[in-house]
């Protein structure tokens, strides 16, 4: 599914040289202003930061606007999305980003997130989701965007089950529930467009946060998800996974191919757990999860994002969009803190 840029994707673009042999970005604090001064030259931003090994093309920042036939649909979608909101003993960044791949061949973002607010009258929750629309599927842009939009709608009424679920098989019993109510929606979607379901295909993970816990140290949380979108918790340094990888069943050799909504849910997994002060909760595409597989990448976003320190949300943005060889996929990640700013 992934074009390795390193392997001719910009054949005109000349090679970057390595890391270590670059100059060091300098910002320059301008003297007080007087009456007679001149203003101030305006420091340029830094290029998005390189973890490890760079590729071999210059960054594009947001490239060619679209021209795939998504466009000519009327689905096109903004190349970067970027969200956040400082909440009582919560702090929230969300970016989507569109990758390299997809400005180089003018196609649009197929990656989605959603942020909101929603509780059914009992209990306040926090929902944060990430869609990551199949490559192959010339709507999956939009089927991302409907399945957050749809797990919104269908979840608010279910918040309290959710947190009051005992026991996992309760959570997954829930969760099969609410995601069959999305599936059977995105089909209604699709019948009306008189298009395969199957071209709105894109997998999800999402995760419900309480906004009220009757202790704010162990504030609970539940892991929504279907296909190869992740989620992952930071405590301690450490980036530790919420779920099983996509492919870690004992089939996986036979078989690559992801679950998906609407047409190929296969196992909609769940999990929970507890988001401390000190913690960082995260969902995110495979465009975010895969280079963590890279140390320095899993390192270095441990360290932005593991301290005391909270990015702004522009920071956060132009953290989210670290370039690294190999990896040129669109990415998204939603982030909560499990403390205010």
């Amino acid at each position: 599914m992934r074009r390795d840029p390193d392997a001719g994707a910009h054949p005109s673009a000349a090679p970057r040289p390595p890391v270590a042999d670059r100059p060091q970005i300098q910002v320059t604090t301008p003297a007080p202003a007087t009456a007679l001064s001149a203003p101030a030259p305006t420091t340029e931003f830094p290029e998005p930061p390189v973890i490890g090994k760079a590729p071999r093309y210059a960054p594009f920042f947001t490239g060619a606007l679209p021209e795939s036939r998504a466009v000519t649909f009327g689905e096109a979608v903004p190349d970067t999305a970027l969200d956040g909101a400082d909440l009582t003993g919560l702090t929230v960044r969300g970016a989507s980003l569109r990758g390299d791949r997809h400005r180089y061949t003018k196609e649009v973002r197929q990656d989605a997130m959603g942020i909101w607010q929603i509780g059914d009258g009992v209990t306040d929750a926090l929902l944060v989701c990430a869609a990551d629309g199949v490559s192959s599927q010339w709507l999956s842009h939009a089927g991302a965007a409907q399945a957050c939009s749809l797990l919104r709608d269908h979840a608010a009424p279910k918040v309290s089950k959710f947190f009051r679920a005992d026991g996992d098989a309760w959570v997954t019993d829930l969760w099969e529930d609410l995601a069959d109510v999305i599936c059977r929606e995105m089909n209604r979607y699709a019948a009306g467009l008189r298009i395969d379901p199957k071209e709105l295909s894109t997998t999800l993970a999402a995760a419900l946060i309480e906004l009220k816990p009757a202790n704010p140290e162990r504030r609970r949380y539940v892991i929504l998800n279907v296909g190869d979108a992740r989620a992952f918790l930071l405590r301690e340094g450490e980036f530790l996974p919420c779920l099983p990888e996509a492919h870690a069943s004992s089939d996986a050799i036979t078989s690559t191919a992801t679950s998906a909504l609407p047409t190929s849910v296969g196992n909609a997994m769940t999990a929970r757990g507890v988001l401390g002060p000190d913690d960082m909760l995260m969902v995110c595409s495979d465009g975010m999860s895969d280079p963590m597989a890279n140390g320095p990448v899993r390192d270095t976003l441990a360290g932005w994002w593991g301290g005391e320190r909270i990015p702004s949300v522009p920071e956060y943005g132009w953290q989210a969009g670290y370039r690294v060889a190999s990896y040129d996929d669109d990415r998204t990640a939603v982030c909560v803190w499990g403390r205010g700013r």
